[in-house]
């Protein structure tokens, strides 16, 4: 069934089922990772520490975000692009506040997370300095963000740099790609970091492969970071509903892939447990088998013996009888 705004959507390049899948898809993926992580932390390891509580809230506002959007491209499809400019705008800026909100404790909880592993100094250092420098950058990003046009009313996100208390476009663009090319470095650096401290650990090849594929998950943040630079010009320039649309795709995509590769990172333990389970109930079978293989052996060799000896006492029985017999007849021959 064609929509009835579809021309209206062809002409301004949108799609709004792209920002109902997008989280359709993604969100289910994000709870469960999240919640097996949280299982292991909290119920398998009992700790439960700064790391986790950091990644629940960022689970919490991608949660928040996905309902932003689908609630908003459900009114598109509803009443069209034009009735509801009001509406998108306020999106514009909720989905970019939500999306810095995000990432901020995201990699925080990466950055937390990571601390653990690493074990030399230099490393723990440029931990901390990075998520120090990444914090601050993107708290300072965030207020700009909401206040870029003056109080954030539809009427000034509309105008954009033509409102009256409107930050110089220049100013903002930079400071966009300013960010964008930290959380890259941060990206890259909190995956490469960890997989040199698991290649120089004493752990078997194949733990080894296994603990470094779980990490370069979250190289999946890094790649989606990047793309997400392509479309910056939907906020730094002039508004474009269907790039504003990619760059939401982009947002939720790039804080899902993060949590989902920090979740799987920290699930080994419940891995572990599991295979393990698994073998333990196949031994257990295994041995079950061969005990009633055993038993069915027993058995035939027990009835074998009972059937060998009354066959040799008949034996005995007529061997007994037999010189009896012969007796008998020479008696009567005499």
């Amino acid at each position: 069934m064609v929509n009835q705004f579809q021309a209206q959507f062809d002409a301004l390049h949108v799609h709004p089922m792209r920002l109902i899948l997008t989280p359709a898809i993604l969100l289910p993926l994000v709870l469960i990772t999240a919640s097996l992580r949280f299982y292991v932390r909290g119920r398998m390891m009992r700790a439960f520490a700064w790391d986790d509580w950091a990644l629940l809230l960022a689970v919490i506002i991608e949660t928040i975000d996905s309902a932003i959007y689908i609630t908003a491209s459900v009114k598109q499809l509803d009443h069209g692009i034009v009735a509801e400019q009001n509406l998108l705008a306020r999106i514009i800026i909720a989905g970019e506040t939500l999306y810095l909100a995000g990432q901020m404790f995201l990699k925080a909880s990466m950055g937390l997370y990571f601390l653990r592993v690493v074990n030399k100094k230099w490393q723990k250092l440029t931990i901390q300095i990075l998520l120090g420098v990444y914090e601050s950058f993107t708290f300072a990003y965030l207020i700009c963000a909401v206040f870029a046009y003056g109080l954030p009313t539809p009427k000034n996100i509309l105008l954009q740099s033509a409102a009256p208390h409107a930050m110089n476009r220049n100013r903002f663009k930079y400071l966009n790609y300013t960010y964008a090319i930290i959380n890259v470095i941060v990206d890259v650096v909190f995956t490469a970091l960890p997989i040199l401290v698991v290649y120089s650990a004493m752990m078997s090849a194949r733990a080894k492969l296994s603990v470094s594929f779980l990490i370069l998950l979250g190289a999946v943040g890094s790649v989606v970071s990047i793309v997400r630079i392509y479309y910056l010009p939907a906020i730094t320039g002039a508004y474009t509903f269907g790039g504003i649309e990619m760059l939401g795709v982009i947002s939720l995509a790039e804080t899902a892939a993060g949590i989902i590769a920090i979740s799987l990172a920290a699930i080994r333990p419940l891995l572990k447990a599991l295979f393990e389970k698994t073998s333990y109930y196949k031994g257990n079978t295994a041995s079950k088998s061969m005990t009633a293989i055993n038993g069915v052996a027993t058995g035939i060799s027990k009835r074998t013996e009972i059937v060998t000896k009354q066959e040799s006492a008949e034996a005995a029985d007529i061997e007994h009888e037999a010189p009896k017999g012969i007796t008998d007849v020479k008696v009567l021959e005499v």
